[in-house]
């Protein structure tokens, strides 16, 4: 076969996978993945049997870009992972490739997700398909299909960071768009579903990001953390710093804890990375910061990173909190969390595992929230843990500012139904393990059903929601469960739907690893009995910590089995299920996570002895 006809018939291979792909994410039709698997099939096939300079050259050519194409879309390889499994003829063609052959990583890429790719760092090493690899080297599921993949991703994702972090290190000219690409990439959603504290994946993450910024905006990120002593008889002066203003749940949080903390000899700056028009509404975001605050500073302006840093830095704070995560991918409000801008730097629960960053000093949370024997060993911050719990919210704010009419979820149940269970988990803390559990429950328990509604605005706009349908449904199956039992719900922008769809809820199960804060007090309002599992991270026992704060840790677990146990006996004791909703009844009335009082007085205590004692660090 001539060059030219090789080329050709691969070329259209692959404009024929391309075309039969988008068919595929648009109708999502059985029929549709039939085709796009047999394009895979016909690609992989055709990669695997011609010669592998050959099948290089067309990434120099017109069949690159569509290559590049399919690669570049995130939608694309997540429609890829999910199709069909190849016929054994042409995966076994594929698997006899040596590792170190490129043809290997050429149809790989169709195969399978790059954490279950092995060899690929064969590839990274020897920077081939720089273009192309990076962009499949840095795509994160959106949904694992399994949890040994959780385990993997957690491992392929340290060892990722190193190796983009070398790579911009090593660089001696500008950050290419390739490189730019990969950083602006990373995610964070998936780290919801993974147990553990994270720590070497968070680490590095954060030389990535620190990296990328010195050499791309010429900053110089903090490299080691805060020791200058604060004088004790100061007035502190503090900075808030808010992502934005948006009425959501970091926000809600955030805002309660900080309530009365210019009560407490602290000058409060409330900065504003981005903002809506101003407004002294308290019942508004904008309006409720503002009245914490001293001073509030709008940042939108500036719309350079550097310009940013150098007016926070005017500031001249002696304790600076960002307010918002920035353990969640990347953004130009975490590339501030890695500079020095403020004597002291903190971050709170709104971090969903240890920044890694040397700039944040302080991490804080709470002596009941922290159940590791050494919690310290999760954090490269110092650990900062009030007394009682790391939760605290405003008892009034339930969001009444956007009410809407009541809707009708009776059609949740059917005539047969004894026992609705309910869950408002977000869609990345809903990982395969979770999901077989709430199926054992739906098998254990005759005549229930259970809805969700995972698809939270606050989080993102995209979710891989058919992938997560079509996992959820193969376990429910695999364990003699009708999946017509689970109704997904939603999304809603506004929030008060949640508490009518609520009002029909019998028993709420909340998610581990990472479990439910607003969430859960959404169910708790209701009265709603909550299944719930402890463990020893403080985003494992965000429900716990309210139970417990109630007086109710008897119905905390500490186990899938002990979870699934509760479930059941809620389900079938009706006295057990009375005596819980009626247990939560009299601890909402002085619950203590409503005590804002009490929290801004022991998180300013706490704070101050942090900074002017800095030596002091939590054992």
């Amino acid at each position: 076969m001539s060059l030219n006809v090789t080329e050709q018939v691969l070329a259209r291979s692959l404009r024929e996978l391309h075309a039969c792909l988008r068919v595929w994410i648009a109708d999502g039709a059985p029929a549709d993945a039939k085709l796009a698997a047999d394009a895979r099939d016909r690609w992989i096939g055709l990669v695997s049997h011609h010669q592998a300079e050959l099948a290089l050259a067309l990434l120099g050519k017109e069949a690159g870009a569509v290559f590049f194409a399919i690669a570049h879309e995130p939608r694309v390889l997540d429609a890829i992972f999910q199709l069909p499994a190849p016929s054994e003829r042409v995966h076994k063609a594929w698997d006899a490739l040596a590792q170190d052959d490129p043809r290997r990583l050429l149809g790989g890429i169709f195969l399978c997700p790059p954490f279950d790719l092995e060899g690929l760092d064969h590839f990274v090493a020897q920077e081939r398909f720089d273009e192309i690899l990076l962009i499949y080297a840095t795509w994160q599921p959106r949904c694992f299909e399994t949890d040994a993949q959780r385990g993997r991703f957690v491992a392929y994702g340290a060892s990722l960071g190193a190796a983009l972090a070398d790579r911009i290190e090593a660089a001696s000219g500008p950050i290419t768009t390739f490189l730019d690409h990969s950083v602006r990439s990373i995610g964070g959603g998936i780290v919801y579903s993974c147990e553990g504290m994270l720590v070497e994946h968070a680490r590095a993450k954060s030389r990535v990001i620190r990296a990328y910024l010195k050499r791309r905006h010429g900053l110089d990120p903090a490299e080691t953390s805060q020791t200058e002593r604060l004088p004790t008889d100061s007035t502190i002066r503090i900075g808030l710093l808010w992502a934005d203003s948006d009425w959501r749940t970091e926000n809600i949080v955030g805002a309660a804890s900080v309530d009365r903390l210019r009560d407490h000899g602290f000058h409060v700056v409330s900065i504003l990375h981005q903002n809506r028009p101003a407004t002294k509404d308290r019942r508004t975001m904008e309006g409720r910061i503002a009245a914490q605050s001293h001073e509030v500073v709008d940042l939108s302006r500036q719309r350079d990173l550097i310009e940013q840093a150098e007016a926070i830095k005017a500031l001249d704070l002696d304790c600076l909190m960002f307010m918002t995560n920035v353990t969640h991918g990347y953004n130009g409000y975490i590339a501030l969390a890695t500079l020095r801008l403020a004597r002291w730097q903190a971050v709170n629960l709104c971090a969903v595992v240890t920044t890694a960053f040397p700039a944040i000093d302080l991490y804080i949370s709470g002596l009941l929230s922290e159940r590791a024997e050494s919690p310290q060993n999760g954090y490269t911050e110092a650990l900062l843990r009030l007394p009682g719990s790391c939760l605290v919210f405003d008892r009034e704010d339930q969001g009444t500012q956007h009410r809407s009419a009541k809707l009708s979820f009776q059609r949740l149940r059917d005539p047969s139904t004894v026992t609705l269970f309910g869950s408002g988990a977000n869609f990345y803390k809903i990982h395969p393990a979770l999901t077989d559990t709430w199926a054992q429950i739906l098998a254990a328990t005759q005549n229930s059903r259970l809805v969700l509604y995972p698809f939270n605005p606050n989080w993102s706009s995209d979710f891989a929601g058919r992938r997560f349908l079509r996992r959820f449904s193969d376990q429910l199956i695999a364990r003699g469960v009708d999946p017509a039992r689970v109704t997904v719900a939603g999304p809603w922008r506004d929030a008060s739907v949640v508490a009518d769809l609520l009002s029909e809820v019998d028993i709420y199960l909340d998610s581990f690893p990472h479990s439910g804060g607003l969430s859960s007090l959404d169910a708790l309002r209701l009265n709603i009995p909550i299944v719930t599992k402890g463990g020893p991270t403080q985003r494992e026992n965000q429900t716990a910590d309210l139970l417990d704060l109630m007086g109710l840790s008897r119905y905390v677990t500490d186990s899938v089995d002990g979870y699934v146990r509760t479930a059941r006996t809620l389900a079938e004791d009706l006295s057990a299920w009375a005596a819980f909703k009626v247990g939560i009844a009299r601890g909402m009335r002085t619950a203590p996570f409503f005590d804002t009082i009490t929290y801004s007085t022991r998180l300013a205590a706490a704070l101050r002895a942090a900074v002017t004692a800095p030596a002091t660090r939590d054992p």
